[in-house]
């Protein structure tokens, strides 16, 4: 049977694995990511497409937003600066390609080249007629994207400080639960006689 100590020890141990948890959710969910959409998302090759999206870092030492084809390193589409609230309005030709499902991906840079937080920005945009298949199995209309979701990551980050107070609360709430796990400590009997 468990004492009320042991308990206390052990919820004191799940406790000090929750706090960075909650932590590093909260920041998540705080973060602003970037947004885009393209109107229309469906066209032919070549045609002339627009797109609206929200969040962009409109510091004067943030960079120029910048609309690639198929992956952050694709061909630029479209560059500009974020209005003061920080959306886009852009008008871009598609690229001459083979007819499927593509991505554009709204890129922009920190001063220090990483990119900005909560970017990039993605819409899906199919490029000319999408073929049906003749087939028993259902035909996935997902494409793979090359290259596009790798490198550099961004997002919501939790700074230093923070980090740090959340790793001491853990391990003082951790300390804790183990020290009242170990339960009370017994002293051993002196081996000196006393006469």
């Amino acid at each position: 049977m468990r004492t009320i100590r042991q308990k206390v020890g052990i919820s004191l141990i799940i406790v000090a694995a929750a706090v960075p948890l909650a932590i590093v959710s909260v920041a998540f969910a705080c973060g602003r990511l970037a947004t885009l959409a393209v109107n229309p998302h469906q066209a032919a090759q070549r045609a002339t497409v627009s797109a609206f999206g929200r969040n962009y870092n409109v510091a004067p030492t943030a960079s120029p937003v910048t609309l690639h084809f198929n992956s952050r390193q694709g061909p630029v589409l479209w560059s500009g600066r974020p209005a003061p609230s920080g959306n886009i309005d852009a008008t871009f030709k598609l690229p001459n390609v083979r007819s499927g499902d593509y991505v554009i991906m709204a890129t922009q840079t920190t001063p220090t080249g990483a990119p900005a937080p909560g970017t990039p920005g993605r819409a899906a945009v199919t490029i000319g007629k999408k073929k049906t298949r003749r087939s028993s199995r259902a035909a996935s209309t997902w494409t793979p994207v090359g290259a596009g979701g790798s490198g550099g990551g961004s997002g919501p980050h939790v700074d230093s400080q923070t980090g740090l107070l959340a790793a001491l609360a853990s391990a003082g709430l951790l300390s804790a639960g183990l020290i009242l796990l170990r339960g009370p400590h017994r002293r051993r009997p002196d081996p000196t006689p006393t006469a």
